[in-house]
């Protein structure tokens, strides 16, 4: 947990930075994404897709498309 903390306070706002002033595309929020599922994926040793939502949900780190 104190991984998923770490990602959550260190590494989204990195992900995140300057997403207010770009117009990203779907695309690309996508695959940004794919990089917060992938960590998430890595940390908890899983590998199909709807575990890793599971897991998002659980530990509180949403879609990034509902975030920006």
């Amino acid at each position: 947990m104190v991984t998923v903390e770490l990602m959550k306070s260190y590494c989204l706002p990195f992900i995140l930075y300057a997403s207010e002033a770009l117009p990203l595309s779907n695309k690309t929020i996508s695959k940004l994404d794919n990089c917060v599922g992938k960590a998430i994926a890595k940390i908890f040793s899983i590998a199909h897709g709807d575990n890793i939502l599971s897991v998002r949900e659980f530990v509180n780190v949403p879609r990034l498309t509902h975030i920006i």
